[in-house]
């Protein structure tokens, strides 16, 4: 047993009991190991949460940037975006969210990972568009959409409604910067 499955069980937790039920000792028990074998790979719960928090920051927001950035053209980046957007574990990041309103730590890597994925979404938005500051709303109306998605919906999450709302974005982003509507279309 390693690190990752220790986040991989916190994700886990988080969806399905909330922040609240994120302790060591449930951890432990949700693994079926003992407070010995989490001390083997955690200095202590606090290095546990910095690691877990720097695992997610990098799975979830840096390698899906990172992939937008090398996306053959800004549709391509917005798409991939979008996929990544409808995979994500929306009941977990929901409870990060709330987990962040009790923790100045986990407030700040989460005012990080929302920076960093407007940033993504601005990055592929900007080749479409020669005003900066258009493609800068409509990369906010994104995560607007995405956060209170996960808000809204947490609990019984359905990608096909986020979907729906996010392939409008796509369209209207065509639509304002002059690019084809047929193009979105067909990927």
């Amino acid at each position: 047993m390693g690190a990752q499955d220790y986040f991989d069980v916190t994700m886990d937790l988080l969806a399905a009991e909330g922040y609240p039920a994120l302790k060591q000792q449930r951890l432990c028990q949700a693994l079926g190991v003992t407070t010995g074998s989490f001390y083997t790979h955690f200095g202590s719960w606090q290095d546990f949460t910095g690691r877990f928090l720097e695992h997610w920051t990098e799975q979830r927001t840096l390698q899906i940037a990172e992939l937008a950035d090398q996306a053959e053209d800004p549709i391509a980046a917005l798409t991939l975006l979008r996929e990544r957007a409808l995979s994500t574990p929306h009941r977990s990041e929901a409870a990060i969210r709330a987990w962040s309103l009790a923790d100045p730590t986990v407030a700040a890597t989460q005012a990080r990972v929302d920076r960093l994925r407007e940033e993504a979404i601005f990055r592929a938005m900007s080749k479409m568009f020669d005003d900066a500051e258009e493609a800068r709303h409509f990369a906010r109306m994104a995560m607007f959409t995405l956060v209170g998605f996960e808000q809204i919906e947490a609990n019984d999450a359905r990608p096909e409604h986020l979907d729906a709302v996010l392939q409008r974005i796509l369209v209207a982003v065509v639509e304002a910067s002059g690019w084809t509507t047929e193009a979105v279309r067909s990927r």
